[in-house]
């Protein structure tokens, strides 16, 4: 209960901040991933390829999921260590990294979509060992492909945390999800409300994911760098 309420009290705390970073960074890439879906879908609905729009909206959601969490951890580590200028570095990082992360999210996804398609638990295994990665690329100000292996060190030691935050959360998002569809729909049948609600919902429920994997990681991360050996010079 500590991380959830130090979730909020950041989220409240600096609400005007992070609904910036949601509207300029997170927005951009659901519309995109909205639009997109909906073409395949279009396309693919009652034909033998229908579960290409299915995969298409994973491998979407999940790639551009990676990248959105970018600002929001640079902001949230930032705010943890008391500096300022949060936005700017948010915005700095951002630019910097997301090119290199776009790559990395790219073969991760693709590497879990395969695990999970042929045999299931690999793909849940390669999420739960890398998911770390952009946070350890910022943290350490690396690329994330330099990240992997600290990535996997923290992972193996917090397995089972890490994949009760992914299941806790995944639950959230799909409870939330169902209650304003049903909502709306008593209201309205219209596809634009449902698709501009679960919008919406996206922008508040982002950042606070990101904000609560965050504070875990930062906990996490600095323990585990107190017990790294330093190398000695000889």
């Amino acid at each position: 209960m500590e991380y959830v309420k130090e979730t909020f009290s950041l989220y409240v705390n600096n609400f005007w901040k992070i609904t910036l970073l949601a509207l300029t960074i997170c927005l951009p890439f659901l519309l995109v991933h909205g639009f997109t879906s909906n073409v395949v879908y279009y396309y693919v609905s009652y034909t033998p390829a229908e579960i290409f729009g299915d995969y298409t909206n994973l491998f979407l959601s999940m790639v551009f999921f990676v990248l959105v969490q970018i600002p929001l951890i640079k902001f949230i580590q930032m705010e943890l260590n008391g500096e300022e200028n949060q936005l700017s570095s948010s915005y700095h990082t951002f630019f910097k990294y997301g090119f290199m992360a776009f790559l990395f999210a790219i073969l991760y996804i693709s590497l879990i979509v395969i695990g999970i398609t042929l045999f299931v638990l690999p793909g849940i295994i390669v999420l739960i060992l890398f998911y770390f990665t952009p946070y350890v690329m910022i943290y350490k100000k690396q690329n994330p492909f330099r990240s992997l292996g600290t990535a996997f060190r923290l992972a193996k030691k917090h397995f089972f945390k890490i994949l009760l935050i992914i299941l806790a959360m995944g639950l959230i998002d799909n409870l939330f999800s169902s209650i304003l569809l049903l909502a709306i729909s008593g209201v309205s049948s219209d596809y634009l409300s449902i698709f501009f609600g679960q919008l919406l919902l996206n922008l508040i429920f982002f950042p606070l994911l990101t904000i609560y994997t965050t504070c875990r990681f930062h906990d996490w991360f600095e323990e585990l760098e107190e017990h790294v050996p330093v190398k000695k010079l000889h």
